[in-house]
């Protein structure tokens, strides 16, 4: 096997099991409806879970854009 494949299959699995965890690590679409609800919060904790919310949503992106591209890459090089 060539070297760049192999080392291009590991970073797909590690990107596969970071995708995993990054997702599931997020918070749901409902996790805002706590306000209608009556749920009580202070403004601090709200802006802190946004703020994680946003970086778990930008690392999903990072990963994902890195998972295809090592895919696409491995498709050229297995078909030449």
């Amino acid at each position: 096997m060539n070297p760049i494949v192999l080392v291009l299959t590991l970073i797909l699995m590690v990107c596969s099991v970071a995708l995993i965890a990054i997702i599931l690590f997020q918070s749901g679409r409902t996790a805002g409806a706590s306000a209608i609800t009556g749920g009580a919060g202070n403004f601090l904790s709200k802006n802190k879970a946004q703020t994680k919310d946003l970086l778990l949503k930008r690392l999903t992106v990072i990963v994902s854009i890195v998972f295809i591209v090592a895919i696409v890459i491995v498709g050229i090089i297995e078909t030449i």
